[in-house]
This record gives C-alpha cells, sequence and structure tokens, in this order.
C-alpha cells in the first residue's frame, strides 16, 4: 500500500480540527520529518496535557512518560529567568509555595493526587508552548496553561488561608473559655499568619506568670511585680542568689537550684550544678519550668519539652513528648500534660507515681515527691503513688480549681476561694480549714 504523504498530512489536520488529538498526533508522528509534522506532534503533546490536566485522566498511559520526557529535556536547557517562577517548572509536582506548619491542631490543606497530577500536566504544557513561540496558536495556548496552573495554586492558597482563618478564630475561643495553654499553642502554630506569634507569647507569659512563689527543699523563692525575684532559707549552695535576676515571669525551686523563666523565653539557674540541672543558657522559645530534685524541664512554645540535669532514672528522657501544655518535675520523675487531656510520665516510677497513662479530661497536673495529683475538668481530682500518709486521699474532692503535690501531702484550691488538704500534717502543712478569699487562677 502506497502512503500519500499529503493525504496522511491531511488527514492529520482534519483529526487535529475536530478535536481527536491523540489520533492526529499518531499521523503526525509517522509523517516524520515531513512538513512541520515534528512540529505539530509536538503542538500536540501540549494540547493532550492540557486535556489531560483539565480531565484528570490519571490512568492514562501515555501521561507519565510525555510527562517524563518533557521534564528530561527541560532538565538539559537552561531555563531563562522569569517573573513567575512556575513558569519554568516542569517536573517536580509540588504545593504552592505557602509556609507549612507543623502543629497537630492545624492541618493545612495540600494537593490531591489528581490535582497534582493535573498541576504538572498544565506545567508542562507550559513549557511546550513556550518552546513553541508563535506556532499556530501556541502563545494562546500558553496563556490557558499558565492560568490553569495559576489557579490552582491560588484556589490552594486560598484554602490555607480559610484554614488558618478558620484555626485563629478557634484560638480566639479558647482564650474566651480560659484554656490559656491550649490557645497559646493554637496560635503559636499559626506561624506568622497575623500577629500569631506575638499573642501567643502574651498568654504563655500571661499563664507563666501565675507562679509566683515556689518552695524548694530548704528555700523559698518569690517572683514580684517588677519582674525581679527575692529568696530566703538555705543558700549553702547559692539556690537563692537572685537579687541580680530582671525581667522574670516565672520560678521554680528544686532540691539545691532554682530556675528562672525571662519575658523572652529564655531561662537563667543558681546554683548547685552538680548534675548539669543548671544548663540552662542556651534555652529559647521557653513557656513554663520545673524544677526538680537534681534535674530541670522547661515547657516550649511549640508543645516540646527540654530536660537537663540527672538522668539516672529517665527523668529527662522528654525529647519526644509533643503537644504538651504543662509540665511539673518532681523527685525524680517528670509528668507532662497534653492537649488532649491525657498524661504522660517518665523517670522513677517507685510507689507507682508515674502510673498516669490511663487518665483522661486532665487540666492540670502536679508531681510531688512520691505521687502525683491531676485536676479533672469537672473538678475532681485523680492521684497515684505513694499514700502512706493519705496524701492520695483525693477522691471525694469536688469544685476543684487548682492543685498542688507536696512532698508528703496535697492541697486543692476550690472555687469558692477555700483549701482542702490531705496528707502528713506533722508540721501542720494541712491547717488550711480557715482560710478564705485564696485567689483564683486566671
Amino acid at each position: 500500500q502506497i502512503i500519500i504523504p499529503g493525504n496522511q498530512y491531511k488527514a492529520a489536520e482534519a483529526l487535529l480540527a475536530e478535536g481527536h488529538y491523540e489520533e492526529a498526533a499518531a499521523k503526525f508522528e509517522a509523517l516524520g520529518s515531513y512538513r512541520d509534522s515534528e512540529t505539530a506532534k509536538t503542538y500536540l503533546n501540549g494540547i493532550l496535557l492540557l486535556t489531560w490536566g483539565e480531565n484528570r485522566e490519571l490512568d492514562n498511559p501515555d501521561t507519565k512518560e510525555l510527562l517524563k520526557q518533557i521534564a528530561e529535556k527541560n532538565a538539559k536547557e537552561t531555563v531563562p529567568e522569569t517573573t513567575n517562577p512556575h513558569d519554568a517548572t516542569v517536573a517536580a509536582p509540588a504545593p504552592a509555595e505557602t509556609e507549612q506548619v507543623k502543629a497537630s491542631e492545624i492541618v493545612l490543606p495540600e494537593f490531591t493526587s489528581e490535582e497534582l497530577f493535573a498541576l504538572e500536566c498544565f506545567r508542562g504544557a507550559q513549557a511546550i508552548f513556550e518552546g513553541l513561540g508563535d506556532y499556530r496558536d501556541s502563545a494562546a495556548m500558553l496563556l490557558a496553561a499558565r492560568e490553569a496552573a495559576q489557579g490552582m495554586e491560588a484556589d490552594l492558597a486560598q484554602r490555607i488561608e480559610d484554614t488558618r482563618t478558620a484555626a485563629y478564630a478557634q484560638a480566639e475561643e479558647l482564650v474566651r473559655c480560659r484554656s490559656y495553654a491550649r490557645a497559646a499553642m493554637a496560635f503559636y502554630s499559626l506561624g506568622d499568619y497575623q500577629d500569631a506569634r506575638q499573642r501567643s507569647m502574651e498568654i504563655w507569659n500571661t499563664v507563666a506568670q501565675r507562679a509566683t512563689i515556689s518552695a524548694g527543699f530548704c528555700h523559698t523563692v518569690g517572683l514580684k511585680a517588677d519582674g525581679s525575684v527575692v529568696a530566703v532559707g538555705s543558700n549553702d549552695d547559692g539556690q537563692c542568689e537572685v537579687s541580680d535576676w530582671r525581667d522574670i515571669v516565672a520560678i521554680s525551686a528544686g532540691y539545691y537550684h532554682t530556675v528562672g523563666l525571662k519575658a523572652d523565653g529564655s531561662v537563667v539557674a543558681v546554683r548547685s550544678n552538680d548534675d548539669g540541672q543548671c544548663e540552662v543558657s542556651d534555652w529559647r522559645d521557653i513557656v513554663a519550668i520545673s524544677a526538680g530534685y537534681y534535674h530541670t524541664v522547661g515547657l516550649k512554645a511549640d508543645g516540646s519539652v527540654v530536660a537537663v540535669g540527672s538522668n539516672y532514672y529517665g527523668q529527662c528522657d522528654v525529647s519526644d513528648w509533643r503537644d504538651i501544655v504543662a509540665i511539673s518535675a518532681g523527685g525524680l520523675y517528670t509528668v507532662g500534660l497534653k492537649a488532649d487531656g491525657t498524661v504522660v510520665a517518665v523517670g522513677d516510677n517507685a510507689y507507682g507515681r508515674c502510673n498516669v497513662s490511663n487518665w483522661t479530661d486532665i487540666v492540670a497536673i502536679s508531681a510531688g515527691g512520691n505521687h502525683t495529683v491531676g485536676l479533672k475538668t469537672d473538678g475532681t481530682v485523680v492521684a497515684v503513688g505513694d499514700n502512706d500518709y493519705g496524701q492520695c486521699d483525693v477522691s471525694n474532692w469536688t469544685d476543684i480549681v487548682a492543685i498542688s503535690a507536696g512532698f508528703l501531702h496535697t492541697v486543692g484550691l476550690k472555687s469558692d476561694g477555700t483549701v482542702v488538704a490531705v496528707g502528713s500534717n506533722k508540721y501542720g502543712q494541712r491547717n488550711v480549714s480557715d482560710w478564705t478569699d485564696i485567689k483564683l487562677p486566671g
């Protein structure tokens, strides 16, 4: 059978005019170098990519091979600078270049596999039509491909913006509901969106400022309204040498050391450092601190936790903690409250003081010497650990708004400003029944 190129060319042109692009492309390819057949085949590749992208034809067997050929061709050529960075992008399908925030509270929209496929098709078509110059209607096709790609990117950017706007509103609602720690984490997870980072630090500082007094083993520390700190008691190890501290928003007294949180998120510490418990000078973005016997724990604004000092019992193994909103360093262990109201603990589990994995709906925690206490959303209290002195007998407590675990006793603040206590009373530490008008948190 004799094939007449002129007739085949006309047939290919007719198929192109009728929209049978794949058949037309095959005929132009068969014609080889006859007239502009090779250029026409390339032009049709661009048309096909536009069509495949618009129809999301993921299962088309020719698509991946064609996109691979285009990517390889462009990799060998010098890509000129353009005002639109996506004009020259072909090979790597990726979401729009919008900051991705890593946070459990916010899941930002991303391109689906179908959308990524379409975007790659549009960018591939762009590259083809750019190379064809004024051939046929390549200029119009280039504009169509570019607008299709940019439209997808703009749509994703808008979805991300809508998600962040909704998340910001949810964070504001958490503030209104007085869930300050969760609100601070929600704002922090928004990154540079509006004033989210500033709001996060402001809220964290407000929360931290509640820790205005702290009792160590043989010393007591107080935070003054002007951000300076005072201390009394044993100073054998220099734990009371805090007179030069400034801009402090929270304090915590350990066994023989004292830790202070500064307004800028950095941390200072004095003085016993035998186990490295004062090596906090490089800490940044800290929003809460807690000093144990021989270790120090810091909560970061992103919900992660850092720790220094003795790790003999694993009390500093907190590097994998995430979504934490509160911390408490016990004697030889560490407890963390998660944003979902569950609790984690590491360290020495003597007396079962770390058996908190089944706790839920917790809003506050406190680690004592050998026992751990948790405040639930309904105002009741749970406790685990040493109960030799009844320090865990809190099951009948109600209407509690704040808790604190001592070495051998536990104290709870009720919503009416009165205080309850259980445990050892050897030194009168439970004599709080006549206390009234105690300031409530918040």
